[in-house]
């Protein structure tokens, strides 16, 4: 799922925005990003039961 140790990314911006190699992920974006997302993934599941709910 994560792309732990992957090699071939730089922080030098002079590289990853001529498109050469990708960005390399940020420390708290690793960590922040899957806890949005699973927030987000639960709300709109509970929202769509409501929806789900309200139809009958």
């Amino acid at each position: 799922l994560f792309k732990q140790g992957e090699d071939n990314c730089s922080d030098n911006e002079a590289l990853y925005r001529n498109g050469a190699v990708p960005r390399c992920p940020t420390t708290s974006g690793q960590y922040i990003v899957p806890v949005m997302m699973g927030i987000y993934m639960m709300m709109t599941n509970v929202l769509l039961i409501s929806l789900l709910s309200a139809l009958f």
